[in-house]
């Protein structure tokens, strides 16, 4: 409760600050603000209308941050990752929304290719920027994810790298708000910060699967929460009537609670105990942009996604490419 305080009045203290400015220095530009590849949408479609988004994630992971926060060499693995968001406007108070998406994974000279989990939920608008106020936009968004990952029974020559679900149910409740700025004439900017608190049903296991285990692995491992905070932006510098460039970037922290395992871990190859995965987790990451928009419904991005440090979780590189349109 405290951070969603502390979120919806960072963005409000940011308003009342830039306010009574924007009343007089607002020039005559009026950007698009598609929104930057990361964050969570403040604003719901209007009824009857589809917003879609492709995304291509495709790199490296490339070593693994210890329960330290240092940095280890580990194995690398490649990947390619195809998503699609989708959000349809039922009300102007509500839309549908959902995502679904499939992996590549190469490694050691193999690859393989599963579908991830599937989300999907309804998003709620509660407040809308209003232009020379401290007023934000706010929304409030519930996601439930499907289980349609590979996750188990996975193939052990990837050790468990293959793997592109929990094996799960999800529940997600995310607090958006945003607030766009034209203090700085014609170079307008905006902040969008949300809160993402998943829970994690519990989930059966066997074999070699996202947590880790052998062959004759068995029983019920309970995923950890996640607690997720992103920060983002977007500056345009130059703008025409069709056309406008601008900079964007996601910076990102995610924490994962300690996950507990019952069942039998499994025995390796060398008859050692199987490893199941159960530490808490932390991640952090930037992705800068460059945003191509060219009408409030059209936009494309170029950039890059990273991890800056972590624990207990892998260490990436990768790159994107994203469209996003409405009709």
């Amino acid at each position: 409760m405290k951070v969603t305080k502390l979120l919806i009045c960072l963005v409000y203290s940011s308003s009342l600050l830039f306010a009574e400015r924007e009343l007089t220095d607002t020039g005559h530009y009026e950007p698009f603000f598609d929104g930057t590849i990361l964050e969570f949408s403040s604003s719901n479609q209007g009824a009857g209308q589809v917003s879609l988004q492709p995304f291509l994630y495709s790199g490296a992971y490339y070593g693994l941050y210890a329960n330290d926060w240092s940095m280890q060499t580990g194995d690398h693995f490649a990947i390619i990752n195809p998503q699609i968001w989708g959000y349809i406007g039922i009300t102007n108070y509500m839309q549908f929304e959902f995502v679904v998406e499939s992996t590549t994974t190469y490694f050691k000279s193999k690859n393989t290719t599963h579908f991830g989990d599937i989300q999907a939920g309804f998003g709620f608008q509660f407040m809308w920027e209003e232009k020379g106020t401290p007023k934000p936009n706010l929304r409030f968004v519930v996601l439930e994810t499907f289980p349609t990952g590979a996750y188990k029974n996975l193939n052990p020559h990837f050790q468990s790298n293959d793997a592109t679900g929990f094996g799960s149910y999800q529940t997600s409740l995310v607090l958006v708000a945003k607030k766009n700025f034209w203090t700085i004439p014609n170079h307008a900017f905006n902040v969008n910060v949300s809160l993402d608190y998943t829970y994690f049903h519990k989930a059966n296991i066997q074999g070699v699967n996202m947590y880790g285990g052998a062959r004759n692995t068995g029983g019920t491992i309970w995923p950890g929460d996640t607690l997720m905070f992103t920060f983002s932006t977007e500056y345009f510098f130059i703008q025409t009537p069709t056309f406008e460039l601008g900079f964007a970037i996601d910076m990102q922290y995610t924490t994962t609670f300690t996950k507990k395992f019952r069942g039998f871990k499994g025995t390796l190859a060398n008859g050692q105990e199987a490893f199941i995965e159960h530490k808490a987790e932390d991640l952090f990451s930037i992705l800068p942009a460059i945003e191509f928009a060219f009408s409030p419904n059209l936009a494309a991005y170029i950039g890059g996604f990273f991890s800056v440090t972590g624990r207990n979780t892998n260490s990436f590189a990768q790159g994107v490419l994203s469209v996003v349109g409405s009709f």
